[in-house]
């Protein structure tokens, strides 16, 4: 049932199709809530002419710079627009509280977020959780130094429109917008900056850095840290480690931990899971964080909770004051897909399940395949990642039931399959390109049985000019697995030449120096093995190996000619093994033709064995 506030929601975005293509979707959202700012100011019945210069009048009753790029915009779509139009949009606003504006545009940015710098709002659900898992009180300074347009910031001032909460983002446009929406909503004592957080941190007093009771953000995704930034910061905030400059992440994150007081600061954090596991600089940040026993709870998110990406995420929460009983601990929480909803094409957190969150990190309580407290020194830097703590005890493979103890074997010496092999995605090979004449064979995962590679149905077909065919090609000695659908594994051997794999399929080619072929697809099939394929499988109807995930799989960490060894004696083994069940079954054969001779079969049926004479 269509709720009357969706309704007017509903006809403002079809308004908003009217205003010109050529005015950005975000100079849209700034003119929705500059209406709606004037009319919570007692300014709402202006004719359109006259809108801009009520409002410029009112920043500068209220001394309010961060509101001035607010200006240029009113006056670009007011002279883009039709009277009735404007009517149109000022009648819907008028029908709207502060809480209304401020998900209406939340909603219309991460609709459209493609086209907005790339950048996507947190949903509500998510901005709950974070808040909630802050413990905010009553008296606390709390800060959002990736403000974006101030969600978090509006979910904390609803519980307490008196809270002290401060914000900076890089976009004025964004702040002008937060700005407007804290006040629309009631906040009494806010303060926003414009500017890079990362190099030009703008909360400063006698010029040192602010300190905070609380700092909860979701940084900006994808952001490359700015070069020499590591060693030229005059707030001393990345002293954990060197950033790379690809990756901003702990970047932001040094910057929250830095921007909390000292004795008892807490930081909540929402980040993509990469962060968890990374390696090079990255890991050594990892590793002297850790070490500080800052890290309080890593909680992995199922992908899909964030508008127009699934991109898994996971949410950081450290803590410098934590209790006696969380002293060099780590609680690691994992969320699965079926604590989610469905709304339309996105995902959402249930309430109860964001209530669960909450009260298990509060607890420390360890619910088994959901929360693990992990002492420190069982965790490894090189993958904090929650699927590696967290795991499934009971597996099932081939019929068979096995108990499985990953946590011991993840504390054990392993190394991860990047270190040891090549990891390599197959072709994605479309129909126009499939022939008969194709000079490349196009190997799917029906063309593996328990023996080989069978050609008898294989396709053929062309690549595309430029394609980097080394990158698909099979030689022997490869191991080639199913990443998506039902298990399979094989060694390649035998192999004709242009043999490609396609995208349902991952090559792995083995550094022979320092890992045997052989040995890897043994380990790879083990109990051990399939259990750890089975945590980072992804998806419900058709299961999927995320290539990323992949690469951080754990295999023994054994000398080579041990490996070596081992596969020789394996396989001899084996091979007696096969001929002396090759002798039991003829044998089996020979009493069941002489029980078949006493019952007076024998001249009723011939077995057909090729010809060869039993």
């Amino acid at each position: 049932m269509i709720t009357e506030k969706e309704r007017v929601r509903g006809r403002l975005r079809r308004t908003l199709t009217q205003v010109g293509f050529d005015i950005p979707d975000l100079e849209k959202c700034i003119f929705i809530v500059a209406i709606s700012y004037l009319s919570s100011s007692g300014r709402c019945k202006l004719s359109k002419n006259g809108i801009s210069r009520n409002f410029s009048q009112l920043i500068d009753s209220k001394d309010i710079e961060v509101l001035e790029p607010v200006i240029p915009v009113i006056e670009l779509v007011t002279d883009n627009i039709s009277s009735d139009i404007y009517q149109h949009i000022v009648d819907c606003v008028d029908e709207m509280n502060g809480e209304d504006i401020g998900l209406f545009v939340q909603e219309y940015f991460n609709v459209n977020s493609r086209r907005l710098y790339d950048e996507i709002e947190t949903p509500n659900d998510i901005n709950d959780l974070l808040v909630r898992l802050a413990n905010i009180r009553a008296n606390d300074t709390v800060l959002d130094p990736s403000c974006g347009i101030g969600g978090t910031l509006l979910t904390i001032i609803k519980n307490n429109p008196q809270q002290r909460v401060y914000g900076q983002d890089i976009n004025p446009l964004r702040v002008a917008i937060a700005e407007m929406l804290l006040d629309i909503n009631g906040s009494t004592n806010h303060q926003l900056f414009v500017g890079d957080t990362l190099s030009d941190p703008q909360y400063v007093e006698d010029g040192k850095l602010m300190k905070f009771d609380v700092v909860i953000t979701e940084p900006p995704f994808a952001m490359q840290f700015p070069r020499g930034l590591n060693d030229i910061d005059k707030y001393d905030r990345y002293s954990f480690g060197k950033v790379p400059y690809g990756k901003a992440d702990w970047g932001f994150i040094m910057n929250a931990i830095s921007s909390s007081k000292k004795s008892s600061g807490r930081v909540v954090l929402l980040l993509p899971t990469g962060v968890l596991f990374r390696g090079g600089l990255e890991r050594d940040i990892r590793h002297n964080v850790l070490k500080e026993d800052l890290f309080e709870t890593v909680i992995s998110l199922p992908g899909g909770l964030l508008f127009n990406t699934s991109i898994p995420t996971s949410v950081l929460v450290f803590n410098r004051d934590k209790t006696i009983e969380h002293k060099n601990k780590v609680l690691f929480i994992k969320v699965s897909k079926e604590e989610t909803l469905q709304i339309r094409r996105n995902l959402w957190l249930k309430s109860n399940e964001i209530e669960k969150i909450v009260t298990t990190n509060r607890n420390l309580t360890e619910i088994e395949n959901y929360s693990l407290l992990v002492p420190i020194d069982q965790i490894s830097d090189d993958s904090m990642m929650v699927e590696r703590y967290i795991k499934k005890t009971v597996y099932n493979f081939d019929d068979k039931k096995y108990l499985i103890n990953l946590i011991d074997y993840y504390s054990g010496d392993t190394v991860p399959l990047e270190n040891i092999s090549k990891i390599d995605r197959g072709y994605n090979m479309i129909s126009k390109n499939e022939s008969l004449q194709g000079k490349y064979w196009i190997m799917r995962i029906s063309d593996m049985n328990s023996t080989g590679i069978s050609y008898t149905k294989m396709s053929r077909g062309d690549v595309e000019e430029r394609t980097k065919v080394d990158n698909y090609e099979l030689q022997n000695g490869d191991i080639v697995m199913a990443v998506r659908g039902s298990f399979k594994l094989l060694k390649v051997e035998d192999i004709r030449p242009n043999t490609l794999i396609n995208s349902n399929l991952v090559r792995l080619r083995v550094n022979s120096s320092v890992y045997d072929s052989q040995f890897l697809k043994l380990f790879i099939n083990s109990p051990i093995g399939r259990a750890q394929l089975e945590d980072i499988m992804v998806g419900t109807t058709v299961r999927q190996i995320p290539i990323k995930s992949l690469s951080q799989f754990e295999v023994p960490k054994v000398d080579v000619d041990k490996q070596k060894k081992f596969v020789q004696d394996y396989l001899h083994k084996s091979d007696e093994i096969k001929v002396k069940m090759r002798q039991l079954q003829d044998l089996q054969d020979k009493f069941n033709q002489e029980l078949y001779q006493k019952m007076g079969l024998g001249g009723l049926y011939q077995v057909d064995d090729g010809g060869k004479d039993k």
